[in-house]
């Protein structure tokens, strides 16, 4: 799930995601901190692709930095601000 995305993210581990599945894509382009799990790849592959990415320690740096700049509380905040920003000038009319 992308709560559970986010929560691994933030500490530090790569994760394994399905492309179709919420902003899944966004993390996969992000470069090495996902494995994509798909038609394509066999469980040994997809095993082997998140241990590497596992044995990096910039790999850690790399999944934090996502998480906080994704699913920080400041992103967070803004965006709800810009919908409730909407919500009340559409209901002003």
């Amino acid at each position: 799930s992308p709560i559970k995305v986010a929560e691994a993210l933030a500490s530090g581990m790569p994760v394994v995601v399905n492309r179709g599945c919420g902003d899944m894509a966004r993390v996969l382009a992000a470069g090495d901190i996902a494995v994509e799990a798909g038609e394509d790849l066999d469980a040994a592959e997809v095993v082997g692709r998140l241990t590497a990415l596992l044995d990096n320690r910039e790999v850690a740096f790399a999944c934090r930095r996502a998480a906080q700049h994704w699913y920080g509380l400041d992103r967070a905040v803004a965006s709800y601000r810009v919908l409730y920003e909407r919500l009340l000038s559409s209901s002003v009319r």
